[in-house]
């Protein structure tokens, strides 16, 4: 974005780069590309014979995060690919911000193309610039957390008060105990779940490192009394210790054959070639630089298990490598395991524990549709979705308020082509809206849209607030229209029963998630631009009610009953499998 207000500034031209691309053909299901290579490559026999230490099964951790370095690369590939099919060329010029170094060598070596890297062009001012931008976003984050931390005293009060415990405690009691990870916002969301779980049962809550924000959260949602992982304990440090060398050992004796007999489209522009090269270098630096976290914390889980002899272990997100530490640990032990999802889920959707408590009757069927076992699946709800509902019926807008229009993206795609083609495609068309109007756009923490609030005043948005220091449910409470994207967040307007358009994010191979197909979402038709449809939003009172009505159904269904007794149902649930 920094760059297009500088073209515009000096006139001149520039073509964005999704509009050289043209989407995969659906029929090719690109999005399952990442996720069936990454199956494929960590069940070869002879690659899945090498990743284990001892009873740990490395292809585990490894899955999310080869599949999601193997996404990122393979949709960088396929800009490159379509960018020289429109546009033939013998060099590139490119900044390793936007595109990293290794699909680049391995497109340029593949199609003989010269390389050059942006970044060695700039001059020195340009660098200084570029780095005190960085800086400078970053700390208006912070102090974006801080206004939030300040606007709510008496909550960062008592998270200040009651900082996280390190040391376990054991009780006298002999009734069954139950041991939880999570992060602190999933650990808010799913709050009332261990509410009634603590008046049943001995819980013993264990984060990562609390950060401020996440602090508040706990206390906001009363779940101050958490547990930071000790990892400086003696056995979790020699068993820390142990592990890395064997991991390190491992890594240097490590093999990895070439996958032969891979069908690839060619108008994907991917061959066999790069799809190994791709595959052996992300293996290689994820084994090197992030399965040490993860046998951190699988060295503390054990020994937590070993000392608190749990009878169930619950994790809010265990394809990530700290949640599956947890899990497999457990596993070693044969501790039932218990994942609670923590966000709508997409078309690959994967988890590693024995169950996983999902929302609603109709996210059961799409997920069965796919292949899920039913028996794995626990129909629970999500219980922040009523804290939602609660503070949504208690917010009035002050009378004769301007007309806000919030916005809210999806938590993926910082610093990528698809969030830069929505919002390109996005701001000149709100700019056709007649009636005065307030935009709020609240992103997600990942990415950095400090250029955006020009972009728009370029366009004629005046009105423009980027990232104010409001908690989701206030974003919402506040606009009187939401645009949203497919991630968990769209389902939050329909809560407060607010007219919700919804447009997807494009990407080439991103999953796709199943929140937006649902009739209770306004969409876009074709000739019809956003203008107009707002206008006959705005225009038909009928139209509104109309739509409120579909989208309690479809949080009936796909949600689950949004009520008071979301976190006993649960609980209950839990409680018969201990």
């Amino acid at each position: 974005m920094s760059s297009i207000l500088y073209f515009n500034h000096h006139n001149i031209d520039h073509t964005p780069v999704f509009k050289l691309v043209s989407p995969p053909n659906a029929k090719l299901h690109a999005y399952k590309l990442p996720y069936s290579l990454t199956r494929t490559f960590l069940s070869h026999p002879q690659i899945k014979s090498q990743l284990r230490l001892g009873p740990i099964d490395l292809t585990a951790p490894l899955t999310e995060m080869l599949r999601f370095k193997l996404l990122q690369d393979l949709e960088k590939i396929y800009l490159l690919s379509q960018v020289c099919r429109r546009l033939p060329c013998h060099k590139i010029v490119v900044s390793s911000d936007f595109i990293p170094p290794l699909p680049l060598k391995i497109f340029s070596r593949t199609k003989k193309i010269q390389l050059a890297d942006l970044d060695h062009w700039l001059a020195p001012a340009d660098k200084l610039r570029s780095t005190f931008e960085r800086q400078w976003f970053n700390l208006l984050t912070e102090v974006t957390t801080i206004i939030i931390l300040i606007r709510h005293p008496l909550v960062t009060l008592k998270a200040l008060l009651h900082p996280p415990k390190h040391h376990l405690q054991f009780s006298g009691s002999k009734s069954k105990s139950i041991v939880v990870f999570s992060n602190g916002l999933n650990l808010a969301s799913y709050h009332s779940v261990f509410t009634q779980l603590k008046a049943r049962t001995n819980v013993h809550i264990f984060t990562g490192r609390q950060s401020l924000l996440d602090r508040f959260y706990l206390s906001l949602y009363r779940q101050s009394n958490t547990l930071e992982l000790d990892f400086t304990a003696s056995p979790v440090v020699n068993r820390t210790h142990r592990l890395t060398r064997q991991l390190h050992r491992l890594s240097r004796e490590l093999k990895l054959p070439r996958l032969s007999g891979l069908k690839l489209s060619f108008s994907l522009g991917f061959t066999p070639a790069m799809v190994n090269q791709l595959l052996h270098h992300n293996t290689r630096f994820l084994i090197d630089h992030w399965l040490v976290k993860f046998l951190r914390f699988y060295a503390a889980a054990d020994f937590i298990f070993n000392q608190l002899k749990p009878k169930m272990v619950i994790t809010t997100h265990d394809p990530g490598p700290t949640g599956v530490a947890f899990t497999l640990a457990a596993r070693k032990q044969h501790l039932p395991t218990i994942v609670l999802l923590h966000g709508s889920p997409s078309h690959i959707h994967f988890f590693f524990s024995d169950k996983q408590v999902i929302w609603g009757p109709a996210m059961k069927r799409l997920l069965v549709n796919s292949g899920e076992n039913p028996h794995r699946l626990i129909l629970g709800g999500h219980p922040i979705y009523y804290d939602y509902l609660h503070y949504f019926r208690k917010f009035s807008s002050a009378r004769g308020s301007k007309f806000t229009i919030g916005i809210i993206t999806s938590g993926f795609g910082g610093h990528e082509a698809h969030q830069l083609q929505f919002f390109l495609t996005l701001l000149p068309q709100l700019a056709d809206i007649k009636s005065p109007t307030r935009i709020i756009i609240r992103s997600h923490a990942t990415q950095k849209l400090d250029s955006l609030k020009q972009l728009a005043h370029q366009l004629g948005l005046l009105d423009v607030i980027i990232n104010p220091p409001l908690l989701l449910e206030e974003v919402i409470a506040r606009s009187h229209l939401v645009i949203t994207q497919d991630s968990t967040a769209a389902l939050v307007p329909l809560v407060a029963a607010k007219p919700t358009i919804a447009i997807p994010l494009w990407s080439p191979l991103a999953d796709r998630g199943y929140v937006l197909n649902s009739p209770a979402f306004f969409t876009l038709k074709p000739k019809t631009s956003l203008h107009q449809l707002i206008d006959t939003i705005l225009d038909n009172p009928l139209l509104t009610s109309s739509q409120r009505r579909l989208q309690q159904r479809y949080l009936d269904q796909y949600c689950g009953p949004i009520d008071a007794k979301i976190g006993h149902r649960i609980a209950h649930q839990l409680e018969q499998l201990l």
